[in-house]
């Protein structure tokens, strides 16, 4: 599906961005684009708006989907960097558990 693209930005800077197909009768997407600063340099962060949501619902509920979409990023980060020991894993029970 072809789209045309539209983007969108209020006074203080918030970006969205209107995917608007070219066929009639589909609905148009919203997504939004967050900037934000980390010791290595500025990080993009796309947002994802729910189906049927309207231009002005995406900027009204804007701050939370950022803020929920920057946590989630969080969350995955300390994931894939936590150490894990051996007692902080569950053997599964078809298995002869490792003795310390």
């Amino acid at each position: 599906m072809k789209y045309e693209v539209k983007n969108y930005v209020d006074d203080i800077g918030k970006n969205v961005i209107e995917l608007k197909p070219f066929e009639d009768g589909e609905e148009s997407k919203f997504m939004g684009k967050v900037l934000i600063q980390t010791p290595m340099g500025n990080m993009p962060i796309d947002i994802e708006f729910p189906e049927g949501y309207t231009l002005d619902k995406c900027f009204d509920e804007y701050d939370d989907f950022a803020k929920k979409r920057i946590e989630e990023l969080k969350q995955e980060h300390e994931d894939q960097n936590r150490i894990i020991k051996p007692g902080d894993m569950k053997s599964p029970s078809n298995t002869i558990p490792f003795k310390q």
